[in-house]
């Protein structure tokens, strides 16, 4: 969002920035900035379940056909998901139930985070809320809540849009420490390794 480009730019200031570009663009659209011309990248990272902010698979698709026209043959493409667990489409996460305590280190203020979600399953979707409860220095609780939609996509379901893509599945890890993905356990994250393939320029895409 332009919002979080706004707070990069500014822990960038006064450091080195020659090679930083900071880039507003729709990740299920060509881009025309320069600093993402086709092949311009070795690798390509979605992190913090990015792709479940597209709420289909078409947008999904666009995305991932968008990766592959970045990346050059040959290059790496890696997509960090949260990992399937029957828990987190249970009716009971409903209520807000508190993730985190902490001081915010700007104000001095603590800052409590409660979290909730409504699932809905059929169509892969949850609905996140989080609640942010600020308390001040008169003692006045000062709430900020921010909902959304996140789409779940699941190992084979994911591994067939980048085969669509062109980006050809190389391994999944269950873990940020790169565990193998457990087979009957949820595990942490879902996070696939996908590689274009060498001599695919894969610059026209639909």
């Amino acid at each position: 969002s332009r919002a979080m480009l706004a707070q990069a730019r500014q822990r960038f200031a006064g450091g080195p920035t020659e090679d930083v570009t900071l880039v507003h663009a729709d990740i299920r659209r060509p881009p025309s900035h320069p600093a993402l011309a086709p092949g311009a990248f070795d690798l390509v990272i979605a992190p913090l379940a990015g792709l479940c902010h597209l709420l289909t698979r078409r947008d999904q698709g666009a995305a991932l056909r968008n990766v592959a026209r970045l990346l050059r043959p040959g290059g790496w493409f890696v997509a960090d998901l949260p990992a399937f667990d029957p828990d987190d489409w249970s009716p009971d996460l409903a209520t807000p139930r508190l993730q985190w305590t902490r001081i915010d280190p700007r104000s001095g203020h603590t800052v409590m985070k409660l979290a909730a979600a409504q699932p809905a399953p059929a169509i892969q979707i949850q609905w996140i809320t989080y609640l942010y409860d600020e308390t001040r220095s008169d003692g006045a609780v000062h709430r900020t809540r921010a909902r959304f939609p996140l789409r779940h996509i699941f190992r084979f379901e994911l591994e067939g849009l980048l085969e669509a893509a062109r980006l050809m599945p190389e391994r999944c890890f269950g873990s940020y420490d790169l565990d193998d993905l457990p087979a009957f356990d949820p595990g942490e994250r879902l996070i696939a390794v996908a590689r274009k393939p060498s001599g695919d320029p894969g610059q026209e895409t639909a």
